[in-house]
């Protein structure tokens, strides 16, 4: 992957969507299996230190909707959840899911935690890869007549990630075992377009998979941005956000 021209820019990863789905699309259970985890340490000005924790999941289960059948399968995912420290100390956490969507960065103050209130937990919605700050029912499309909804509960897979991290000092590139991570093609297959609602929702039942951490749009020198206080649908912007 690292080998291709401009990194696979342009290129999509794909896949028999209907054959993987009961093969090895249906991912790995990290209590059993050793599966890795993802930490980008991205610097700022004024004591601030953004921990980026990326998980890759292979395989969207898109969502059932009456009349149009299942819509957004993708292979292949990269999410995210933030966590800010300013001088040593977290004081918020961005979830991130579907793109612009997630809970957006909450207060510490207001996180859900373990191990004695020091690290946050993340919720993984159903069949899907969307970080979300608590259990319930999401809305992340709203198309009138239908709405796509993530739901995450508490009786789902516990996964403590601490000793499955992989820690980066954000770099432009990556090298060695992890050169892979430069690739900056598309992760899965690129999406229908032939559906018959196509012209109402922009959506079929599979869409095109989405790139990873090495992004045009996020590579570069840290940069600042305020803190945010209140609870907030912004999320945070940066090396990569």
């Amino acid at each position: 992957m690292d080998g291709t021209v401009n990194h696979g820019s342009g290129l999509y990863l794909t896949t028999d969507v209907k054959a993987g789905k009961t093969g090895f699309l249906r991912g790995q259970n990290p209590s059993f299996t050793a599966t890795s985890a993802y930490a980008f340490i991205v610097p700022k000005d004024n004591g601030v230190i953004d921990i980026y924790y990326w998980l890759f999941t292979p395989f969207n289960e898109g969502k059932k909707v009456p009349i149009l059948g299942e819509i957004g399968d993708h292979v292949g995912d990269w999410e995210r959840m933030t966590v800010r420290t300013v001088n040593g100390i977290a004081t918020q956490v961005d979830y991130h899911a579907h793109s612009d969507h997630g809970s957006g960065t909450i207060p510490w103050i207001h996180v859900v935690k373990f191990d004695n209130n020091q690290r946050p937990v993340g919720y993984v919605a159903k069949g899907s890869h969307g970080f979300w700050a608590t259990a319930g029912t999401f809305t992340y499309v709203d198309a009138v007549v239908f709405k796509l909804q993530d739901l995450t509960s508490d009786g789902g897979v516990s996964w403590d990630i601490r000793d499955s991290l992989i820690n980066f000092a954000y770099p432009d590139t990556f090298s060695g075992s992890h050169n892979w991570l430069n690739y900056k093609g598309y992760w899965g297959n690129i999406g229908q377009t032939n559906c018959w609602w196509y012209n109402i929702h922009k959506e079929c039942e599979i869409v095109t998979g989405p790139d990873g951490p090495y992004r045009p749009d996020v590579l570069g020198s840290a940069k600042s941005f305020p803190l945010v206080t209140p609870p907030s649908k912004n999320v945070m912007i940066g090396p990569l956000s």
